[in-house]
């Protein structure tokens, strides 16, 4: 399944705690690549540039706000819920391996609820920098509420 399918099903159902679990499920399920496309170079495009997707079931707008440190604004609709995001990434090294920690919040707002969510996600260890097989590892607590 989609992880974006977690919001469409996060919209339509009646149960606080599901759509609360859904929710979390969306910005958790944005990890599930790390093992096969993380470990590309990332998309990391020039201060202004604009990306755009629409197709019948959504429309999403990405663009580069900031160089230093280098920060994207995000926003993506469609009939069931708004999504939206600033994000930039704080990285550290301290010698064996980077911390890159994520930074601002994700926003969901399921639209037939009115119900504005806000989530958080965990850091990111890139290990064997210097020798060894490169690998990720995400640690940390990945937070999701209801405002």
């Amino acid at each position: 399944m989609e992880y974006e399918h977690y919001l469409v099903k996060a919209n339509q159902s009646d149960d606080p705690f599901v759509r609360l679990l859904y929710v979390s499920s969306f910005i958790g399920g944005q990890y599930s690549t790390t093992w096969n496309y993380r470990m590309m170079k990332p998309f990391n495009p020039v201060l202004g540039e604009l990306y755009e997707l629409k197709n019948e079931k959504f429309k999403y707008i990405s663009e580069s706000i900031h160089s230093n440190p280098p920060t994207q604004a995000v926003h993506a609709e469609a009939k069931d819920y708004k999504y939206a995001m600033d994000s930039f990434v704080k990285m550290g090294f301290n010698g064996t391996y980077m911390k890159a920690t994520p930074c601002g919040i994700q926003h969901v707002w399921l639209n037939s609820r009115d119900e504005h969510y806000g989530g958080t996600r965990p850091l990111t260890h890139i290990n064997n920098i210097l020798w060894g097989t490169l690998h990720l590892e995400t640690a940390g607590t990945l937070k999701c509420k209801n405002y």
